[in-house]
């Protein structure tokens, strides 16, 4: 568990505790709600209150945020050793560079190796009282940054503004084809084809889909054009990125599913190569960058 807590301002004076915790510390309902029920889970001056509380300038609000201990052992999620690449850490969440060919949370397919298998290890084997908290995913064959909240304040924090400009995600990715202007948006609805967003295609009646991209370097492989290009997700659907690039005609390397060369790689070519969140208890802009990793650095140099 996580004690907040925050001196109440003279602007403050009079307001209910609800309030100051909503606006002051970014509680949302749900995390106010559970500290009510928690033994001194809402406090001022270390003693009981009341969400309706009214507070005096100068008192200490305090509220626990975190994991209780059924939910923890009843969590669903097996903790398997396994690499992390640990770029950021705090209280309350922890940045990733995750490798291609790991998926992010467990699944029917993927049951005990994860990125999610490993964090939860890693959160156990350091004496960390949490759960699986994920905020985004990435496909399985994507590398590069992706966060995971500590508690569930930090995590509906952080999903609230996943495609607000506090959540900025930025990749490369290795497209197919010349590209004929520098910059452009992909504004084209995707929806599913059969039952499943495995089968996610640019198709009317879809959910709203735009993605920006920018291209930074053009040249060949092997005879063949391909670009390097920077792309930012307005919106977050399944393959988003993959789907729009090949419905431009310029699929992504490795990317047979949507038309894509295997020939200079076997995975998607696609990182995650730029993170900036807002921190859900400081409000602090913290921004994050991954290089690209060897197999991309490869073409990267070819190209």
């Amino acid at each position: 568990m996580r004690r907040l807590e925050h001196i109440i301002e003279p602007c403050d004076e009079g307001r209910q505790v609800q309030a100051v915790l909503r606006e002051r510390l970014h509680m949302g309902r749900q995390g106010i709600r559970a500290a009510k029920f928690r033994e001194g889970g809402i406090t001022l001056d270390g003693q009981k209150a009341l969400s309706i509380d009214r507070v005096r300038a100068g008192q200490t609000l305090a509220i626990l945020v975190g994991d209780t201990e059924d939910a923890l052992a009843d969590s669903g999620v097996i903790p398997v050793p396994g690499p992390l690449d640990i770029v950021f850490e705090d209280d309350d969440l922890i940045v990733l560079n995750k490798p291609a060919g790991v998926s992010t949370h467990p699944g029917p397919k993927h049951v005990d190796d994860t990125l999610g298998n490993f964090l939860m290890h890693y959160f156990q084997a350091t004496g960390q009282r949490c759960l699986l908290h994920p905020v985004q995913r990435l496909d399985w064959g994507t590398s590069g940054l992706i966060v995971f909240a500590k508690n569930a304040h930090a995590q509906d924090f952080l999903q609230k503004r996943l495609h607000t400009g506090v959540f900025c995600r930025q990749y490369l990715a290795f497209c197919q084809g010349r590209f004929d202007q520098l910059k452009g948006t992909v504004d084209a609805p995707i929806g599913c084809v059969g039952h499943t967003w495995q089968t996610a295609a640019v198709r009317e009646g879809g959910k709203e889909a735009r993605t920006h991209y920018r291209l930074e370097a053009q040249g060949v492989l092997d005879g063949a054009p391909v670009a390097r290009v920077r792309l930012q997700l307005e919106t977050g659907r399944t393959h988003q990125i993959r789907i729009h690039m090949a419905h431009i005609g310029h699929a992504l390397l490795g990317d047979p599913d949507h038309g894509g060369d295997t020939q200079f790689i076997e995975r998607p070519a696609l990182h995650s190569a730029f993170l900036q969140v807002e921190h859900p208890v400081s409000g602090q802009m913290l921004t994050f960058e991954a290089p690209l990793p060897a197999d991309l650095q490869e073409l990267n140099q070819r190209l």
